[in-house]
């Protein structure tokens, strides 16, 4: 392989090379800028947490505590766990208190702590 030898190629497949410089450089560019738009935090990832729970004050206890059941289960959850967010709108039941619910013949969903 000459210079004169390459010199053809390049000839030949000038407009290839122009297209592949063209997407490669806008690609490398729009990664860079990017990256640039993105603020840079030191000291990793962060995560922010809110807790929803209702706290009873002294002597309260949990007989004020909201707690929701499905009509087609056997379980009551309090707000914040999961399983209350899982429960439809149309077979959601509320009770104004853990023994109400259980009164009604429900018992607490296990993992689902006030």
């Amino acid at each position: 392989m000459n210079v004169q030898h390459l010199s053809e190629i390049g000839k030949r497949y000038r407009r290839d090379i122009v297209i592949l410089l063209t997407i490669l450089l806008v690609g490398v560019g729009g990664y860079y800028i990017g990256r640039m738009e993105t603020p840079q935090k030191e000291g990793g990832i962060v995560i922010r947490a809110e807790r929803v729970d209702t706290l009873a004050t002294a002597g309260e206890g949990l007989k004020d505590m909201t707690v929701v059941a499905s009509s087609r289960g056997s379980k009551y959850y309090f707000a914040a766990c999961s399983g209350a967010k899982s429960i439809s709108p149309k077979n959601k039941i509320t009770f104004t208190s853990p023994e109400e619910a259980e009164k009604r013949g429900y018992t607490q969903a296990s993992g689902c702590e006030p």
